[in-house]
């Protein structure tokens, strides 16, 4: 049963224990996949969990499950943004040379009616890389985990009949803005709460570097990540060229490549680039794509406070993010506001007169029929290309004037079907209620009848009594006397 599989459930999310030989897709030859076992999966609720990710047919591990659409959209936004790592693990026969490497294997997809869909490697296919680190090595045998550093990164946007992009999933970038036309709070902000001192450092700042050795040394042994020290050049040469790996050798690199950025470009021309290729959550990817994103306008319009909400996103985007907590956001941003005063980039009086809390976020697309087709139609797209990195338009058949007819229809048989229901529960109510007041008027009527006959008889009675002492009394004298 595919419910003893399930490892983790709570009310947005399921975890299994895929089994090998079992397709997450519906293959071509009809046969079962994961699918055919939803429905028991459900737990209580009426919508059928969806998978956020795929594993091969013959992959076994955790796949996770979405309860609701907004739970897979934001799973899927945290995939999408590497906020996900991946793990295989996999025993082997032999031991390899090496404890640790990196497999660059070009992947393609192909299929055959026996074993349907599967990726196997060829020159010509796609870049694939993962790394691997051996975990341990007993009896010729090694037990050895994988890491994927590659995968679906790229837009996609899906089109209805007459092109209207209905759906819009995956990064979004924005306009690439020059540094003349970024609004100065923003660079102001970005510049006083990440690198306070980008203005006169050559790439690598010594006093941050200072300061985090200092710490290194006060907490060594503690398992403490070390952070805080890189500068926007540095961040910038990771963005571009390196990857967010946490070790030593990368940051060596880091240092390296941002001294030559350093050399090669000047200060606005960094930050320039900065600005348009940072994270800042949401699946948003520079100032623009997060304007958009979180207040619905270009980011040539952000104001102070906008600015200084944005600013506060690059430290941690999950958890300052607006839309997710906002007074968490607020408070970053006025941390920012505080830096900015510190470096005089601000007056205290500017800062108190910004309100972040006042700033209005852009509406939740609502949800409606049209996402229920569109997550039926993107999972096809594993079965039809193979592309990774390009952004994709993918077009369908849905007319929307139909689908919102159809909508309008059944919402408004629905509202029907619950007044008619209203009503027909309110004259029921009514007449219960009616003949509840009459049975209570009739018992009460029917007592009070009762204790009048009561009171009646027991006044009959008490006449009867006195009429029977009074007639009896004198004979009874009259018998004594005689």
């Amino acid at each position: 049963m595919i419910q003893d599989h399930v490892l983790f459930i709570d009310g947005e999310a399921i975890i299994i224990d895929k089994p090998a030989g079992l397709p997450v897709d519906p293959p071509r030859d009809g046969s079962i996949s994961l699918e055919n076992y939803l429905g028991n999966l459900t737990f209580g609720f009426q919508r059928w969990p969806t998978a956020v990710h795929r594993l091969d047919r013959d992959t076994s591990g955790c796949l996770l499950l979405a309860r609701n659409p907004k739970a897979h959209a934001r799973f899927q936004q945290a995939f999408e943004a590497g906020a996900v790592t991946k793990r295989y693990l996999a025993v082997i026969d032999g031991v390899p040379e090496e404890q640790s490497g990196l497999i660059d294997l070009p992947l393609i997809k192909v299929s055959s009616a026996e074993r349907g869909w599967r990726m196997t490697g060829d020159a010509k296919g796609k870049a694939a890389r993962t790394r691997w680190r051996v975990l341990d090595a007993k009896d010729g045998r090694a037990f050895v985990a994988f890491y994927p550093e590659t995968g679906r990164t790229h837009q996609i946007r899906v089109h209805a009949a007459d092109g209207t992009v209905i759906v819009s999933l995956g990064p979004s970038y924005g306009e690439w803005i020059e540094y003349s036309k970024i609004p100065a709070p923003m660079r102001d902000a970005m510049v006083s709460i990440e690198d306070r001192r980008f203005r006169s450092h050559w790439g690598v700042d010594p006093v941050a570097l200072a300061r985090i050795t200092k710490f290194a040394f006060d907490h060594r042994g503690t398992d403490r990540r070390l952070q805080g020290a890189s500068t926007i050049t540095q961040q910038v040469a990771r963005t571009i060229f390196l990857s967010n790996k946490y070790d030593v050798s990368r940051k060596l690199r880091e240092m390296v490549l941002a001294l030559a950025l350093e050399r090669k470009f000047t200060k606005d021309q960094i930050l320039e680039l900065y600005l348009n290729k940072v994270y800042f959550g949401g699946g948003a990817y520079g100032i623009d794509a997060a304007s958009r994103t979180f207040f619905g306008h270009p980011a040539t319009n952000l104001t102070l406070s906008e600015a200084a909400v944005v600013a506060g996103l690059v430290k941690a985007p999950s958890r300052y993010s607006p839309t997710a907590d906002a007074e968490a956001a607020i408070g970053r941003a006025s941390v920012v506001l505080d830096v900015m005063v510190e470096t005089g980039a601000l007056t205290r009086a500017q800062a108190d007169a910004a309100r972040p809390a006042e700033v209005k976020l852009a509406a939740a697309p609502k949800q409606n029929s049209v996402r229920y087709f569109t997550d039926w139609a993107l999972p096809q797209l594993e079965m039809l290309i193979d592309e990774t990195e390009a952004p994709l338009d993918v077009w369908t058949t849905i007319d929307l004037k139909m689908q919102n007819a159809a909508t309008q229809a059944i919402q408004a048989n629905t509202q029907q079907e619950h007044r008619a229901r209203w009503s027909a529960s309110t004259a029921t109510a009514q007449s219960a209620r009616w003949w509840a007041d009459a049975i209570t008027c009739h018992r009460s009527t029917t007592a009070r009848r009762r204790r009048r006959a009561s009171r009646d008889r027991r006044s009959s009675c008490s006449s009867i009594s006195l009429r029977s002492r009074r007639g009896t009394s004198p004979t009874t004298r009259s018998s004594t006397s005689r």
